[in-house]
């Protein structure tokens, strides 16, 4: 039977920020996208969650210094945009860093645009996870030079799965998340 979309629901969620610096225009924009489908053995349901971001700053005439109703002038926009799958993931738009424990050592998970970064106090650089193109709930990584396939379980841990040539087996690597 082919797979039927029951479901295509998408939440605005307009926010502004406090405006903590009264000379920056900030204005959040989340959208959820959630997807429902039949796959035979019952309804699988998936999200995206989309945060954009955009920031212009304030800038008024020089002309009208002391009006009290003053023009502004055109100041660049920046955009920035976040995709984040929120199934099985422990990312939202409020919880974009945490830590995780894997063979006794704590390293921090940091959202970037398309997957996270892997910081370690005892590496210098930090090990960069994509999300894959194919499968929007693993994960791809370059870890000491080797490949792996990472997932989120239910628990929000990240399992790592990676192919060991002296062995000839995958072994799996476990990211613990410290709660």
């Amino acid at each position: 039977m082919k797979t039927i979309y029951l479901v295509f629901a998408m939440l605005f969620i307009y926010s502004a920020n406090a405006q903590t610096d009264p000379k920056k225009d900030v204005l959040d924009e989340t959208k959820t996208i959630t997807t429902k489908e039949y796959t035979g053995d019952g309804i699988k349901e998936s999200k995206v969650e989309i945060n954009t971001r955009t920031e212009q700053s304030v800038k008024l005439a020089e002309g009208d210094e002391n009006e009290v109703n003053q023009n502004r002038v055109y100041s660049p926009v920046e955009v920035t945009e976040t995709v984040k799958v929120t199934e099985n993931s422990p990312f939202t738009a409020n919880k974009n860093s945490m830590i995780y424990e894997v063979d006794g050592k704590t390293c921090e998970f940091k959202m970037q645009e398309n997957g996270f970064l892997i910081l370690d106090s005892t590496n210098s650089e930090p090990t960069k996870v994509e999300q894959s193109d194919a499968d929007s709930t693993q994960f791809v990584m370059n870890d000491n030079g080797q490949t792996g396939i990472g997932y989120f379980d239910e628990n929000g841990n990240f399992i790592v799965q990676q192919f060991d040539r002296k062995s000839n087996k995958i072994i799996s690597k476990t990211y613990t998340l410290v709660k």
